[in-house]
């Protein structure tokens, strides 16, 4: 069975500082790293939106892990699930579109429409209802925030396991930049990630990225056709508009795509010979025929 996804979302971003504050608007930093230029030999700040204002995430009270998107690209991780290997209290398990999130054990084994989540998952401060299509938008990222829960405070009540925050790489008007990687691997696969930031004016730009995975099937299901496939394109556009370092506007929106098949089952075929003779379980059968098999004895292809 085919599975198709989309996700098109938009957010318009308007902060302003009063003159009385010191501290610099989410304006003052529309570049594509969270954190401050270091002077030689100091550590660099990191910068995080946790409490929904700037703040430095040693000055923020909040139980946190901070991955930065320079530390993504390092590692490879093209997807959500590639999070663990870098925030460990996290644990996501995918199933075609649907994701499963769960911060230090917290999560909602209900991925259904009418189910309230235990981790709220948020892009740019747009929140997820539902994180359908979630393990594609981890492309052109400037950081990801694991806060550790629970946080109803500021987050509502479908976080008592904790949130995670995902902020997007902004248009930059300074200067224009771009890039294309390509990476394959077994199974056929392919994937893509690319981005161009174009700047209009010294207070206008732009920046468009996507990125694509597709892989062959992990199971033979002759005569019909390969399980477990992969076939995911997303894309996102946002624009900037920054007149000064106290009010700026950003708007965005993103696409996915998700045309793959379903993970499959191996039916185990069994006796009725052989049956439990009573308890609760009488009648049913308590033997394998054929033997159950092992794990070289499943049709991986």
């Amino acid at each position: 069975m085919r599975t198709r996804s989309a996700l098109l979302a938009g957010q318009l971003t308007l902060l302003t500082a009063a003159a009385a504050f010191a501290a610099p608007g989410f304006a003052a930093d529309p570049g594509t790293d969270a954190a401050a230029t270091a002077q030689d030999g100091e550590l660099s700040e990191i910068v995080v939106t946790a409490e929904k204002h700037v703040a430095s995430e040693q000055k923020t009270p909040i139980a946190m892990t901070v991955v930065q998107g320079t530390a993504i690209e390092e590692a490879g991780v093209v997807d959500m699930k590639g999070l663990t290997a870098l925030a460990p209290e996290i644990n996501i398990v995918t199933n075609t579109i649907y994701t499963q999130v769960g911060i230090r054990g917290v999560s909602s084994q209900d991925i259904s429409e009418t189910a309230d989540p235990a981790i709220t998952v948020g892009i740019d401060g747009e929140y997820l209802d539902h994180p359908i299509g979630l393990n594609s938008t981890l492309f052109d990222i400037a950081r990801v925030e694991v806060l550790r829960g629970p946080q109803g405070t500021l987050y509502g009540k479908d976080s008592a396991g904790g949130s995670i925050n995902i902020i997007t790489n902004k248009p930059d008007p300074t200067k224009f930049s771009a890039m294309l990687s390509v990476g394959g691997g077994n199974y056929s696969t392919v994937d893509s990630q690319g981005m161009v930031n174009i700047p209009i004016d010294e207070t206008l730009a732009v920046r468009a990225a996507f990125m694509t995975s597709k892989h062959s099937g992990y199971t033979d299901n002759s005569p019909a056709a390969d399980g477990d496939t992969g076939d995911v394109k997303a894309a996102r556009v946002g624009l900037l508009f920054a007149p000064n370092d106290r009010l700026n506007a950003y708007v965005a929106g993103e696409y996915v795509n998700i045309n793959q098949t379903s993970p499959s089952q191996y039916g185990i075929p069994v006796t009725a010979a052989d049956v439990t003779p009573s308890g609760p379980f009488a009648g049913t059968p308590s033997n394998f025929d054929p033997p159950l098999p092992t794990r070289s004895g499943y049709p991986l292809q």
